[in-house]
């Protein structure tokens, strides 16, 4: 499978009721001491909100989810394996986390980019990079390795996880 980009993806009344929900004082963020590995790094942390896991939702605020997933015929979504968020805080220099594959059969996946930032992600076992643009959703079939980064132009980079079948 090719990933596919979508700019814009939500009207733009739907994509800030969706930024603002998530990317305020309140919202619960939970520290993670590493990215994808079991080792620690020192220049590498995130905070995750937990949306979808283990055959249910595990947060109130599913109903973000629900509303990227019905806004489109894009996201053909016939069960969810797991959904979170992520915030990778500003490093001064721009870390690139380890290659990874979020589960080893194949299947779908999307990244909801909140904010625009220097940020991206690395696809396709690194040969290519999609840079993080708010209200962007890419697709892309998350069992071929792929990394996230950090920033160092905003406070956090922001963006939505979601794999499916």
């Amino acid at each position: 499978m090719e990933y596919m980009i979508y700019d814009d993806f939500l009207p733009e009344d739907l994509f800030k009721q969706v930024r603002d929900a998530i990317i305020n004082p309140n919202f619960p963020m939970y520290y993670q001491t590493t990215t994808v590995t079991d080792k620690e790094r020192q220049d590498e942390i995130s905070f995750a909100h937990t949306l979808y896991r283990d055959y249910g939702p595990t947060s109130s605020n599913f109903d973000i989810l629900k509303l990227l997933i019905g806004q489109s015929d894009i996201i053909d979504c016939k069960s969810i394996l797991r959904s979170k968020i992520n915030c990778y805080p500003r490093t001064e220099k721009l870390v690139e986390h380890d290659l990874h594959t979020d589960y080893d059969f194949q299947h779908k996946g999307f990244l909801y980019y909140l904010n625009t930032c220097d940020g991206y992600t690395i696809l396709n076992n690194g040969e290519d990079t999609v840079d993080s643009v708010e209200n962007r959703l890419l697709i892309f079939d998350p069992s071929i390795p792929h990394a996230s980064t950090s920033c160092t132009d905003e406070k956090c980079r922001w963006n939505i996880i979601m794999n499916y079948l």
